[in-house]
């Protein structure tokens, strides 16, 4: 009785080679598709970034007990630049040359001029005369009623 040929053996051999090879390579993909799946993906960013604030918050925070005149200082560098608009808004209020009542009655004389030109528009679409319509009271006009408004501030003085 003769054992098995040695074509046999090496065939065999490399049958089992292919299986340990091929199981390597499936839990190799496995792996993989564990990693790539986007749910462990946003984790792993998560938790990464997680860390990265938390040593970023720690040197801040010691940054700021060692330098509080500095830290304050940036940090309202940092406000101004966030609040921009609303700080902006507020110094031109704070700082503008004309007061409130000044200000309100040149909108009021826009809004009047904006009215006039409608009333104006309407009429031509009525067929009324033009000449009716066709310029507005001088207290309407902002322009002409600007002279008086220096006049009588120079008369208060």
């Amino acid at each position: 009785m003769k054992g098995p040929s040695p074509d046999v053996v090496e065939i065999e051999q490399a049958k089992r080679n292919a299986a340990v090879a091929r199981s390597r390579v499936q839990s190799t993909a496995g792996a993989l598709k564990q990693r790539l799946n986007p749910r462990n993906l946003a984790a792993d960013a998560v938790e990464s970034v997680k860390g990265k604030t938390a040593a970023v918050g720690d040197k801040a925070s010691d940054a700021a007990r060692k330098r509080p005149g500095a830290a304050t200082a940036a940090a309202a560098v940092a406000a101004l630049i966030v609040f921009r608009k609303p700080v902006k808004k507020l110094a031109r209020r704070l700082f503008s040359s004309t007061d409130r009542a000044e200000r309100r009655e040149r909108k009021e004389a826009k809004r009047a001029v904006k009215r006039h030109a409608k009333a104006v528009k309407a009429a031509r679409r009525s067929d009324a005369s033009p000449e009716e319509a066709a310029s507005p009271p001088d207290d309407l006009i902002p322009h002409a009623a600007a002279p008086e408004a220096s006049a009588a501030s120079a008369k208060q003085e």
